[in-house]
């Protein structure tokens, strides 16, 4: 048994289980049948028949099974720093194929097989790969599955229940090393935490979590912020928007050698999660407009290839950009400033403005925090 999220699934196709052939020479009719491989009677049944080559597959009688293929990905919360993602094809069958998308998070017990790449001929490698026949499969609901708390560290959690200087010491912990920005941290604990999604008596959906622009002069610790969060945040995935594009946030259909397959994004993949999205502004307008419905709406709507399809983004969006001339003008307005357009700014609850302005008490205390924790005579860890 083990866990994973799944990155690609295909459609969903009958596979022959069993079939009945004739014999072309005696007549006789025999059922066969197939594990994964379709092969042809070896020998006629008929004792008195010693045919072994010609027998006719019919058409009458054939059983199928629902056979579908996934993908599934090592998750992103346990996967070592630095190290890329493993996958492993998994292959289900009858009443478990087709319930299962995109971006679901699985605990699945199965059995590890291998098949060759191609035939096994003299003189050439016998390379095989390994996959796995799903036996069960249950789609994970929620992230207090993944957190698992000992005994210990739950009464520190009932001991902090009643600390009335909570808040603060919350504020404190993120980020620690990043001198200032009470305000900005106060916000970010909030995207971690997250709040409640509400439906309203119409039927109406508002999204329970929020999205933060953080847009600054460069140098003024906007990128560790973010690293911060993918680092300490249970689900999340850092990425940059000078390399990303519009398919890699979202979701991708991909043709594969016999048809087209769906692939998760980085929104689908940190559901429920935070994605951390660096250089913002460098992303080309066209990508940009594939957040628009993962923001507001919380979802991403596939139609190409015949495959149309929802797939959950539940996910908070912490995002930096650099200003639109390289640093922030005071004297001008903030739209000027900020090199985006107003459709995605809107769906943006919080957007920060960070400015290098010079301060001698400021900078002082700021040289001093940066001094202090290079001698280790402050200890960033609170």
């Amino acid at each position: 048994m083990f866990r994973g999220i799944v990155v690609k699934a295909t459609k969903v196709k009958p596979i022959l289980r069993r079939a009945y052939f004739r014999c072309m020479v005696c007549g006789y009719i025999f059922p066969k049948e197939f594990e994964d491989v379709f092969e042809k009677p070896e020998s006629c049944e008929n004792p008195a028949c010693e045919n072994t080559t010609k027998f006719e597959l019919l058409k009458e009688g054939q059983e199928f099974e629902e056979f579908q293929e996934l993908t599934v990905q090592e998750l992103p919360e346990e996967l070592p720093p630095g190290q890329l993602p493993q996958g492993i094809p998994v292959y289900v069958r009858g009443d478990l194929a087709g319930k299962i998308r995109p971006g679901d998070r699985v605990s699945l017990t199965g059995i590890v097989d291998a098949r060759p790449e191609g035939q096994i001929r003299p003189g050439r490698r016998p390379l095989y790969t390994v996959y796995v026949n799903a036996v069960y499969l249950e789609t994970e609901s929620g992230i207090s599955e993944e957190v698992k708390l000992t005994d210990l560290e739950k009464q520190k959690i009932i001991a902090m229940r009643d600390d009335p200087d909570l808040e603060n010491k919350i504020i404190a912990s993120i980020a620690p090393s990043i001198y200032g920005y009470d305000h900005i941290k106060k916000a970010v604990s909030a995207l971690l935490f997250g709040g409640v999604p509400k439906q309203l008596s119409d039927g109406t959906k508002i999204r329970g979590t929020i999205n933060i622009l953080m847009v600054g002069d460069p140098g003024t610790g906007k990128s560790q912020i973010l690293k911060y969060v993918s680092q300490i945040a249970p689900r999340a995935i850092y990425t940059s928007g000078k390399g990303a594009s519009a398919a890699g946030l979202t979701a991708a259909v991909v043709r594969t050698e016999d048809e087209w397959t769906l692939e998760a994004g980085v929104l689908v993949l940190s559901d429920r999660g935070i994605a951390c999205i660096d250089e913002f502004d460098k992303m080309s307008r066209d990508d940009r407009r594939a957040l628009h419905e993962a923001m507001e709406q919380q979802t991403i709507s596939i139609a190409k290839a015949g495959i149309v399809a929802t797939l959950n983004a539940r996910t908070s969006i912490l995002s930096a950009a650099n200003p639109k001339f390289g640093r922030y003008i005071p004297d001008r307005e903030i739209s000027e400033n900020i090199d985006l357009p107003p459709t995605i700014l809107s769906r943006f609850d919080l957007i920060f403005i960070f400015t290098d302005k010079p301060d001698r008490e400021k900078d002082q205390k700021m040289a001093k925090h940066i001094l202090g924790l290079h001698t280790k005579e402050i200890n960033p860890t609170p």
